[in-house]
């Protein structure tokens, strides 16, 4: 990791000096494009070390492309937990009532389109597979942070939240704050 190339840098420094074998890189993201992901474990142990009560390293399927550091809707995501007792354990989306993705789907754009995917979204206004992996990733935040006691609860409260419009209003504050 390149603690000086990246906003989250000030843990990401630390790694070196825990001394656990983890050298530079392009970062989690670049580690993830495999098939597998062989070093989900040690980051997990690593934020584990860092002293997060609770985070979450992912290894998520995007089919023949390969792998992606977030939890995938294309297929099965394999989570390291930091919790106590951790155990890996794989993210099924159709055993969450998501419709399994092509990476066709979810493929955006330049950041105007990307801004207008994520603003439809939260209009309401997409109901397809890019708001599939949103709420996805929305309700793992929501667990994580013990707001949610598990995945399902997560994709409820993430979609009660978006059709409630709370979190287009929100984006509306941020906009308007620029």
């Amino acid at each position: 990791w390149r603690s000086q190339k990246h906003a989250g840098g000030r843990d990401e420094g630390r790694v070196q000096e825990a001394g656990l074998g983890v050298r530079g890189g392009g970062g989690v993201g670049s580690l993830a494009r495999s098939g597998r992901c062989t070093v989900c474990p040690v980051f997990a142990d690593i934020l584990k070390r860092l002293g997060r009560e609770r985070a979450w390293a992912v290894h998520g399927s995007a089919g023949e492309a390969g792998g992606m550091d977030e939890l995938s809707t294309i297929g099965d995501t394999t989570l390291f937990d930091t919790a106590p007792n951790p155990v890996s354990s794989p993210v099924q989306p159709g055993s969450l009532g998501i419709k399994p993705a092509e990476i066709s789907e979810l493929q955006g754009g330049e950041a105007t389109e990307n801004g207008e995917i994520i603003t439809a979204i939260l209009e309401g206004n997409d109901k397809g597979p890019k708001r599939d992996i949103v709420m996805l990733n929305c309700a793992a935040g929501l667990v994580i942070t013990g707001l949610e006691p598990d995945l399902q609860a997560g994709l409820a409260r993430a979609n009660e939240v978006i059709d409630s419009g709370a979190a287009l209003e929100v984006l509306r504050k941020w906009q308007n704050f620029s």
